[in-house]
């Protein structure tokens, strides 16, 4: 994860400092639609895994953590 961050960084680094907060809504938005599209399409399949295999509970939490733990750091 550090190193996402820090390609974030280097990223972010090379707009100029007034236009970094809204490069950086844009993309959390541009994230959040892809996540919403994704869970649309595929709300079954990710229910049905999730009601008959129990073990995929903490797997799924676990990526939704990721998620808002990037997401967190990725807006300034």
């Amino acid at each position: 994860m550090d190193q996402i961050m820090m390609l974030w960084q280097d990223f972010i680094s090379l707009f100029p400092m007034e236009l970094q907060g809204l490069i950086a809504l844009l993309i959390f938005v541009g994230i959040v639609l892809m996540l919403v599209d994704l869970i649309k399409r595929n709300f079954i399949w990710i229910l049905l895994l999730i009601i008959f295999v129990p073990a995929s509970v903490p797997i799924f939490r676990t990526i939704v953590d990721g998620i808002f733990y990037f997401l967190r750091n990725v807006l300034p």
